[in-house]
């Protein structure tokens, strides 16, 4: 029996003995092995080379022809007046925001002088227009011009301020 008992001692010792059990002060009275406690390690990613393909840019509204306002002239001229570059400036601004946009700007006269002369006159304000477009940093190649004269009238009433507003340059986005 002696035997018996020193063997299961013996067989005590070799199965626990790879085993270390640590105890703290205060810590209850089980303890987890070693080999079962997890250290905290960075676990290293694959390093992938991340490539931004392109800039993600929202759709913006396209423009209408809302977004662009009509200049107007004086009676037999093409001569743009200070409050007309102010709108100028605003439709240039518009214009900016909007760079792969074609217009096309359309001379209009009132109904006073031979088709021939308002053609022509249609014309320089076109010319006039666009001449101050492209001052203000729109690509030439964006802007085409054509002239009505007066076959284009927004009313037809012979007062002065139906005549004042038929002497116009409409701006009018080309379709794509």
């Amino acid at each position: 029996m002696r035997v018996l008992v020193m063997l299961l001692i013996g067989l005590l010792f070799v199965a626990c003995g790879g085993k270390k059990v640590e105890m703290s002060e205060g810590s209850s009275s089980q303890s987890i092995p070693k080999e079962e406690q997890q250290t905290p390690q960075q676990t290293q990613l694959p390093q992938e080379e991340v490539k931004v393909i392109e800039e993600y840019v929202p759709q913006k509204p396209t423009l209408t022809q809302e977004l662009l306002a009509p200049i107007y002239f004086a009676f037999d001229s093409f001569v743009l007046s200070k409050r007309m570059f102010e709108v100028v400036d605003k439709n240039a601004e518009v214009l900016k925001e909007y760079p792969n946009s074609k217009i096309v700007l359309q001379g209009n006269t009132d109904a006073y002088g031979s088709d021939e002369y308002n053609f022509a006159l249609g014309t320089k304000r076109a010319l006039a227009v666009k001449d101050a477009l492209i001052v203000r940093g729109i690509h030439k190649d964006l802007i085409s011009t054509i002239s009505f004269g007066e076959t284009n009238p927004v009313c037809t009433s012979l007062d002065a301020e139906c005549r004042q507003r038929n002497r116009r340059v409409d701006f009018v986005i080309e379709n794509k």
